[in-house]
């Protein structure tokens, strides 16, 4: 701010020079006003030091890391879901393949029997004689591929029932007999991937 100050003389008032920094009348500096909006934008924090830019960059690395962490673990829950799904589709298909070829079935032989008792016979293949058909069914457990297998009447060749993505690390059958010999009931326990599955056959 310009105090100006005014001189009487003969001839009227003249203006005295501008004195810039200083109050003519008390004799004291007058501070400029960029350097008073300069103090006044340190003094009110609109400034960062570099201690505050480290302390806000290692707050936002963890929400960062966190959130990262969050949507990584949330990618690997909905994978795990995906694959139990596909997993149990794959076990329905292949029980309801064993299902179909045990419906209608007269007589279920074990071909490779591993445990004989009384009334129940436990094997990896059976042979399943039906009444619309003279020749029979087989289902075989390939542990070398790890797959469960059938051979139709007319084809001798076995064909698997499970794809690649499910391996079946295990199949017993258990058949029960009655009196006569004549098989009553067919369980079925199998892994697939690990997981354990059955089937129960009542034979009429």
């Amino acid at each position: 701010m310009t105090t100006l100050k005014s001189v009487k003389s003969g001839a009227g008032f003249t203006q005295s020079p501008p004195f810039p920094n200083t109050n003519c009348r008390e004799g004291k500096t007058v501070t400029p006003i960029k350097d008073i909006i300069q103090i006044r934008l340190v003094k009110s924090g609109a400034g960062f030091t570099l201690l505050e830019t480290l302390i806000y960059i290692a707050l936002l690395s963890f929400f960062l890391s966190s959130l990262l962490g969050i949507t990584y673990q949330s990618l690997q829950s909905t994978q795990k879901i995906s694959d139990q799904i596909s997993l149990q589709q794959e076990a329905n298909f292949l029980i309801r393949k064993m299902d179909w070829a045990l419906t209608g079935a007269k007589n279920v032989v074990a071909t490779n029997p591993t445990v004989i008792n009384a009334t129940t016979t436990t094997a990896t293949e059976i042979r399943i004689n039906r009444y619309d058909a003279t020749t029979p069914i087989y289902l075989n457990y390939n542990s070398a591929s790890s797959t469960m297998e059938i051979q139709v009447p007319a084809d001798p060749a076995f064909y698997p029932l499970n794809s690649s993505n499910a391996a079946v690390n295990s199949t017993l059958f258990t058949i029960t007999t009655n009196t006569l010999g004549t098989a009553t009931t067919v369980d079925v326990s199998l892994m697939l991937n690990g997981q354990p599955f059955e089937l129960k056959k009542y034979l009429r």
